[in-house]
């Protein structure tokens, strides 16, 4: 009447023998998009530094007024960029593999890390912020 019912935690966390181990064929499909990430990320990176050092002179804009440095501005920047950094990560040593169940792991196994846009978002900043 009214009264709560205590819930045991331990009731609540998979038995050892239940526990899920990713099968050959998953640890595969993780390594070969973990590849694949890699690759797109290299990719991107030679891309950004060809449009930004091997563009010819008369495509560079003239140099106006520039704001003047901000320690603020710099240290703020730099945290941003270490947790982007943390993130991937994250992203590529520390999340587990896909189930063959699981919806995503068909779009693992066929296009590896890159089909996903907000990894193309977190590439992306990651590397203009890198190189500003």
């Amino acid at each position: 009447t009214g009264l709560a019912m205590a819930v045991d935690d331990t009731s609540l966390l998979p038995d050892a023998a239940e526990a899920w181990v990713p099968t050959d064929e998953e640890l595969s499909v993780e390594s070969i998009g973990r590849a694949k990430g890699c690759a797109f990320t290299a990719a991107l990176s030679f891309f950004y530094l060809a449009l930004t050092c091997l563009r010819p002179a008369y495509l560079i804009p003239p140099v106006t007024v520039l704001p003047a440095a901000s320690g603020i501005r710099a240290s703020i920047s730099c945290m941003l960029c270490c947790g982007m950094l943390l993130e991937m990560g994250v992203e590529y040593w520390k999340m587990p593999a896909p189930k063959k169940g699981d919806e995503v792991f068909f779009l693992l196994q066929t296009g590896g890390k890159p089909t996903f846009l907000t990894y193309w978002i977190l590439t992306a900043q990651t590397i203009y912020t890198i190189s500003v």
